[in-house]
C-alpha cells in the first residue's frame, strides 16, 4: 500500500498544467475533483471516466450534448460527446443535416462550422488517450479561451472506442501495479490472455474497416456517417517520442494525395508549434502509412475527412524508464494527446473556411465520379447469399449497392483481364456505382489492384536490392506497414467486373420464391451445395437428428446432374418428420433442395445407394484457445463460431486436453501460434479425428506437415490465384466445370511456403503464370518462390487427418471465399 501511495505522490509532481486555458466556468467540475486524483496519475476505469465525463456534461448542458450510439460486445455503452458554443449546440441537428448535404456534393451555407472528431482508446491498453479525454472535454466545455475556437468548430469526442479491451487491461494493471519504473517490473509485462489492445473477440479494430465485422466498428461507423466530419484524429500509443502526420508512403491513391499532404502539413505544423514550445520531441513521415483502407485514418480520409493517427510515447504503464534513464509517465502521454487534440481543433477553427471548401470539392468530385476518370463502378456475380453478404459488408461502411439482374454495360473489364468489352450479366448481380458519397471508399475496397506511388515503388525496390560492398550511403527508404491487397470481390471469391460504362437502366433483382416439392413415393431429397449457408444448414439438420449423406462422385438422376458434394437425405434412413425438418431448414438457409423420385441413376452406377455416397454425422468441434499461460491468436475463429456460423464448440487448452474430452470430439481447430502435439492427440487423430491448423505453425510441424521453402523478403499480405484440387472433399461446394482444377483466390503473406506433394489440396501454378491478383509481389522472386508450392495440405494419418492452411483463412475475417474449405474439413471425413 505504501509503495502504491509513493508512486501516486511521485506522479502528482508532474509539471504539466491541464488547466491553462482559463478562466473556466465555475460550476463545471474538473476531472481531478470528481475522481480524487489528477489525469494520468493512475489508470482510470470505464465507470470512473463515465462519472467524470457525465459530471462535466451535466453542468455544461448548453455546450455539451451526450449521444449514446451503441454497445460494445460485452454491453458497455458507446458514447459521443458533441461540444461547441451554446449557439452551435442549439442548432446542432441543423449543422449535422447541412453537413450531410455537403457530403453528398450539395452546396451549403458558408457559415457552417467545421466538424472535428477526436477518437480515443481504440487500442484498450494504449491508455494515454483514454485519460486525456477527461481534461479535453473539461477544457472544451468550461474554458473561455477556447470558446472563440468553438464558434468555428463542433468537436465530436469519442472518449473510449474499445471499452472492453481497456477495462480488461486496467483492472488487471491496477490490481498488481506498485509504480515500478524499471522496464522488467512485473507490471510492465501484460499477459497475452489480457491483451487489452483488442476488443472482446481479440480483434485489432484499427484493422477492421474493410471487414466491418465487430460491434464497435459497426456502431462507430454508423454514427460517423451521420456526421461526416472534416477532421478525424485517432489517438494511440506506444512509440518512441510522438508521431503525427504527414505520413510515410504509401498513401492510398483514392484519398487525393495532394489534399492529404496539404492538410496534414497544416495540422502537423500546428502540433509541431505546440510541441516545440513545450520542448517535446516528435517525428513525422515515418512508420505509419495511409495505404490499407481498413485503418481508421485511411477509412475516414476516404470518407472526406482529414484522417490522422497520433501516437504518443507515454501510456500503458503508469511510469517506465527510457533508454537514457529518464522517466516517462502515463501523465506525459496523456498530456501530449491533450495538447495535439487542442492544436488540431484550433487549427481547424483558424482554417474553417478553407477546410470546408476542401471538403466540398472532395465530395463533389466523388459523387460526380470525377476522381475516377476510367472506372465508374463494379459488378459482382455469384450465389445470391454471397452477394448479400457483400452488400451487407459494404452497407456497414455506408457504401450503397444494388442487387440487379440482366445488367448490361457497353464497356467492362473482368477482374484479371486487360481487355474491356461489352458484357451482359445474367442472374443476380451486385452493382456498385462510384457516383456516390462513399465512392472513393468503394473503389478502394473493391478495385482489383491498389495503386502505389511510383516513388514508393522505386524506394522499396531500392531497399530490396543487396547493397554493394563499400556502399555506405545513408538510406531513407519507404517500407510496407500492413496489407498490400484486400479486394473484396477476390476475398469473397466472386466473379467481378470493372464498369467503365454504367448501365443506362437496371432491373431490381426479384427474390425467387422458395420451392420445396414434398412429392410422393420419393427416395429422398438432394440439397445442392453452392454456398457456406448450405453446409451450415446441413450441419443444423444433422444436429436435429436427420440422417444425411454426401455424394463423392457426380450423379445423374431424373434427368439432372448432381455434382460431387451434393447432400442427400433419404426417406429410408429417416422417420416421417424429416421432410418438415429439411423443408424448414432449407428455407431458413436459402438452400436449393430437389426431390429424388428414384435412386436409379440415368447412366453409370453412381446413385444415392452406391458406395460413392458417404454418411455424415453431426460434428463435435473443439477450438483451442491457448494454454494455461497464454491466449492464442484465436479471435477470428472464435468470432466466426459464435457470431457467423453459430456452431456449438468446446473451448480447449492445448496443454491439458484429456482423453475423455478428445473422445467426444470429431474435429479440432488450432490457431497457428499454439502447438497441439501430445501423444493422446496423435492417437485421437489416428483413430479418426481431424485437426485443422489455421496457418503454418507448431501443430503442423509436430505432424510433419509444415512449411518448407521460403523467400528472402516476405510478402506484405496480398491475394494470389491458386488451384483447388476437385478430387478432395475439401473442394465441395466450389463450382467446378469438370475440367482441370478449380481457380480460387487466397490470402498470402510472410516468408514460408508449403512444398507441394500428394497431400496438396490448394497449390500455386508451376512456371511463369502470374499468380498475384491484388497487392505486391517482389519482381523475379515472389512468383518463382510460389510456383508449385501449396497453400492447403491434407495429410492422412491412420483413420484421421491433419488439414493445414499456409495462411490463416480466418484472419481479420477478411477472406470469406476460403471459409468453405474450413467447414468442409469440419464436416467431411
Amino acid at each position: 500500500m505504501l509503495a502504491s501511495l509513493s508512486a501516486f505522490v511521485l506522479l502528482k509532481q508532474s509539471s504539466y498544467d491541464w488547466y491553462k486555458f482559463g478562466p473556466y466556468a465555475s460550476g463545471v467540475p474538473r476531472p481531478d475533483v470528481t475522481l480524487g486524483y489528477g489525469p494520468g496519475d493512475r489508470h482510470t476505469t470505464f465507470r470512473e471516466q463515465e462519472k467524470a465525463l457525465f459530471a462535466i456534461a451535466e453542468k455544461a448542458k448548453a455546450k455539451v450534448k451526450v449521444i449514446e450510439f451503441g454497445r460494445s460486445v460485452e454491453g458497455r455503452p458507446l458514447r459521443l460527446y458533441a461540444v461547441s458554443t451554446a449557439e452551435n449546440i442549439k442548432r446542432l441537428e441543423q449543422i449535422r443535416l447541412a453537413n450531410l448535404q455537403a457530403a453528398n456534393g450539395q452546396p451549403v451555407s458558408a457559415d457552417l462550422p467545421a466538424l472535428v472528431w477526436v477518437n480515443e482508446g481504440i487500442h484498450g491498453n494504449e491508455t494515454a488517450s483514454f485519460e486525456s479525454a477527461m481534461p479535453l472535454l473539461y477544457n472544451l466545455a468550461a474554458s473561455s479561451k477556447i470558446e472563440k475556437d468553438l464558434a468555428n468548430v463542433v468537436v465530436l469526442l469519442n472518449p473510449t472506442y474499445n471499452p472492453d479491451g481497456h477495462e480488461r487491461y486496467v483492472v488487471y494493471y491496477n490490481s498488481i501495479s506498485v509504480g515500478g519504473a524499471n522496464r522488467d517490473a512485473f507490471e510492465a509485462i501484460e499477459p497475452r490472455t489480457i491483451h487489452g489492445r483488442t476488443n472482446h473477440y481479440r480483434f485489432d479494430m484499427n484493422r477492421d474497416r474493410v471487414a466491418m465485422s465487430q460491434d464497435e466498428s459497426r456502431a462507430e461507423v454508423a454514427e460517423f456517417l451521420k456526421w461526416r466530419p472534416q477532421v478525424y484524429i485517432d489517438q494511440h500509443g506506444q512509440v518512441e517520442n510522438y508521431f503525427f502526420p504527414p505520413n510515410q508512403r504509401a498513401v492510398n491513391d483514392n484519398t487525393d494525395r495532394d489534399r492529404v499532404e496539404q492538410w496534414t502539413q497544416v495540422f502537423g505544423r500546428a502540433c509541431a508549434a505546440t510541441f516545440d514550445a513545450a520542448g517535446w520531441t516528435y517525428f513525422i513521415r515515418d512508420t505509419f502509412d495511409l495505404f490499407y483502407s481498413g485503418y481508421l485514418d485511411s477509412f475516414t480520409t476516404l470518407s472526406g475527412a482529414i484522417g490522422m493517427t497520433h501516437e504518443t510515447d507515454g501510456g500503458r504503464l503508469v511510469k517506465t524508464t527510457r533508454d537514457d534513464g529518464t522517466i516517462l509517465t502515463l501523465r506525459d502521454g496523456a498530456s501530449r494527446h491533450f495538447a495535439s487534440a487542442i492544436s488540431v481543433i484550433k487549427a481547424a477553427a483558424t482554417h474553417r473556411q478553407a477546410l470546408r471548401a476542401s471538403f466540398a470539392k472532395f465530395q463533389s468530385d466523388t459523387v460526380t465520379g470525377k476522381f475516377s476518370p476510367e472506372v465508374k463502378g463494379y459488378a459482382m456475380t455469384g450465389d445470391l447469399r454471397a452477394l448479400r453478404r457483400v452488400k451487407a459488408q459494404l452497407g456497414y461502411a455506408g457504401i450503397e449497392s444494388s442487387l440487379v439482374e440482366g445488367l448490361t454495360s457497353t464497356k467492362a473489364r473482368a477482374f484479371g483481364s486487360k481487355d474491356a468489352k461489352a458484357v451482359t450479366l445474367k442472374g443476380a448481380t451486385l452493382m456498385v456505382s462510384l457516383l456516390q458519397s462513399q465512392g472513393r471508399l468503394a473503389k478502394s475496397v473493391l478495385e482489383p489492384q491498389p495503386q502505389f506511388e511510383p516513388e514508393f515503388v522505386a524506394s522499396v525496390l531500392k531497399a530490396h536490392k543487396p547493397r554493394p560492398a563499400g556502399d555506405f550511403e545513408e538510406n531513407d527508404e519507404d517500407s510496407f506497414y500492413d496489407l498490400a491487397g484486400w479486394s473484396i470481390p477476390y476475398a469473397h471469391n466472386l466473379e467481378a467486373y470493372e464498369l467503365m460504362s454504367l448501365p443506362s437502366s437496371t432491373r431490381p433483382y426479384a427474390d425467387p420464391e422458395f420451392k420445396f416439392d414434398v412429392g410422393r413415393g420419393t427416395a429422398g431429397y438432394a440439397w445442392i451445395y453452392q454456398d457456406d449457408d448450405d453446409i451450415l444448414g446441413v450441419m443444423d439438420l444433422l444436429s436435429q437428428g436427420v440422417k444425411g449423406m454426401v455424394t463423392n462422385r457426380m450423379m445423374k438422376i431424373g434427368g439432372k446432374d448432381y455434382p460431387r458434394g451434393t447432400f442427400v437425405f433419404l426417406r429410408a434412413r429417416n422417420d416421417a418428420s424429416y421432410v418438415d425438418k429439411v423443408r424448414e431448414t432449407a428455407k431458413r438457409y436459402g438452400g436449393k433442395v430437389e426431390i429424388l423420385d428414384t435412386s436409379y441413376p440415368d447412366s453409370g452406377r453412381q446413385g444415392p445407394g452406391s458406395e460413392s455416397v458417404s454418411a455424415l454425422t453431426a460434428p463435435k468441434i473443439g477450438v483451442v484457445f491457448g494454454t494455461g499461460e497464454r491466449l492464442a491468436d484465436v479471435g477470428a475463429i472464435w468470432y466466426l463460431m459464435d457470431r457467423v456460423w453459430k456452431l456449438p464448440y468446446t473451448p480447449l487448452r492445448a496443454d491439458n486436453i484429456r482423453q475423455s474430452t478428445l473422445s467426444k470430439l470429431t474435429a479440432i481447430l488450432v490457431p497457428s501460434d499454439v502447438t497441439l502435439s501430445s501423444d493422446a492427440v496423435k492417437t485421437w487423430v489416428r483413430e479418426g479425428g481431424t485437426i485443422i491448423s489455421l496457418g503454418d505453425g507448431g501443430t503442423l510441424s509436430a505432424f510433419n506437415a509444415g512449411a518448407g521453402s521460403g523467400t528472402g523478403d516476405g510478402i506484405p499480405g496480398g491475394i494470389f490465384r491458386a488451384q483447388l484440387n476437385p478430387s478432395t472433399s475439401l473442394s465441395y461446394g466450389y463450382a467446378w466445370d469438370g475440367k482441370g482444377t478449380i481457380p480460387i483466390s487466397v490470402p498470402v503473406g510472410g516468408f514460408q511456403f508449403f512444398g507441394s506433394n500428394s497431400n496438396s489440396v490448394v497449390k500455386f501454378a508451376e512456371g511463369s503464370e502470374t499468380k498475384l491478383l491484388s497487392g505486391w509481389a517482389w519482381p523475379d522472386e515472389t512468383e518463382k518462390a510460389l510456383a508449385g508450392t501449396a497453400w492447403l495440405q491434407e495429410t492422412r494419418l491412420g483413420a484421421g487427418r491433419v488439414v493445414g492452411f499456409l495462411y490463416d483463412p480466418t484472419d481479420r475475417v477478411m477472406w470469406p471465399g476460403t471459409y468453405r474449405m474450413i467447414l468442409n474439413a469440419i464436416l467431411m471425413r
